[in-house]
C-alpha cells in the first residue's frame, strides 16, 4: 500500500533506466506520491476478510484508516470489533484510496474483478492484488491501467509467471513481485511436506500429509489437497474466515502447496 501510494514503483524504473528523479528543481513537492502519499486518515478498501484481512487491519491501526469490508460471510458482528464497515464491492472499488483484495480463487471468485469493477476505481487510487491473479480480469486490469491515473501493486498475476511481453511489466504505474508476498522461514521453519505412497507402494505422492490453510476441509483428516468444485463453503467453496495462525499445521501451507 505504501509502495503504491507513492508509486515507487515508477521512481524505481526510472532510475534503473539511468534517469534522475526530480531533476528539475521543485518538482519533487509536485509529485503525486508526495501530495497524496501518506497512509493515515486514507479509507481502505478489503474484498474478503479472512485471517490475513484481520490480521491487516492490525497492522493498520496506527495509521488511523476508515475500513470499508466486502465479505458476504463474515458475521456482521464483526463489523463493531474491527471498527470497520460493511459495504458491497461496487463501494469498495469506488470510495476507498486503497483497495485491497485478498479473496481466494473458487469457482465463485473466478474473474470477479473485470471491466465494470475496475472502472470504479477513482483518480490516485492504488489497487493492491495479493491473493490470486486468476480473480482479476487481467484484461480489464491492463486497460484500466493504461489510462495512468490509477496505480496498481500486484504480487499476482494471470498468467504466472507474467508473460515477458506483457504490458504489464512495462507500466510505470505498476508495482509488481513475483508472488512472494506469502511465505517466509519463520511461517513454517523445519517444515516439509510429507508424502503418502500410492497402494502399488510407489514413490509417486498421493496426498500432501501436512495440512494447508484457508479452510477446515484442509485441516481435516482425510481432506483433499486442492478444493473441488463440490465444496460447500464461502466464496464459492473455501471458508475465509477460518483460517488460524500457527507453526507447520494447522492454519500454516506446507511447502510446494496451494
Amino acid at each position: 500500500m505504501m509502495i503504491g501510494l507513492r508509486n515507487a514503483g515508477s521512481h524505481f524504473r526510472r532510475m534503473i533506466a539511468g534517469e534522475q528523479p526530480f531533476a528539475v528543481a521543485g518538482s519533487y513537492f509536485q509529485d503525486p506520491g508526495f501530495i497524496h502519499g501518506d497512509l493515515t486518515g486514507k479509507t481502505v478498501g478489503l474484498i474478503g476478510c479472512g485471517y490475513i484481512g484481520r490480521r491487516l487491519i492490525q497492522l493498520l491501526e496506527p495509521f488511523h484508516v476508515r475500513l470499508l469490508v466486502f465479505d458476504p460471510y463474515l458475521p456482521r458482528e464483526m463489523a463493531d470489533v474491527y471498527d470497520m464497515d460493511f459495504t458491497s464491492l461496487e463501494q469498495v472499488m469506488s470510495v476507498p484510496d486503497v483497495v485491497v483484495c485478498l479473496v481466494p480463487i473458487t469457482p465463485a471468485t473466478r474473474g470477479m474483478l473485470g471491466a465494470d469493477e475496475f472502472s470504479r476505481l477513482r483518480p490516485g487510487a492504488v489497487f493492491v492484488n495479493v491473493s490470486r491473479g486468476a480473480v482479476v480480469r487481467t484484461d480489464a486490469l491492463i486497460e484500466r491501467l493504461s489510462r495512468g491515473d490509477v496505480v496498481a501493486c500486484l504480487d499476482v498475476f494471470d498468467p504466472e509467471p507474467v508473460p515477458a511481453d506483457s504490458p504489464i511489466l512495462r507500466m510505470p504505474n505498476v508495482f509488481v513481485s513475483p508472488h512472494i508476498a506469502g511465505e517466509t522461514g519463520q511461517t513454517y521453519p523445519d517444515s516439509s511436506p510429507t508424502w503418502s505412497t500410492s497402494s502399488s507402494g510407489s514413490s509417486a505422492a498421493t496426498r500432501c500429509e501436512v495440512p494447508c490453510f484457508r479452510a477446515p476441509w484442509r485441516t481435516a483428516p482425510g481432506a483433499r489437497h486442492r478444493p473441488d468444485a463440490d465444496d460447500a463453503g464461502p466464496w464459492g467453496d473455501v471458508n475465509t474466515t477460518s483460517a488460524s495462525p500457527g507453526r507447520a499445521g494447522p492454519g500454516i501451507p506446507a511447502p510446494g502447496c496451494c
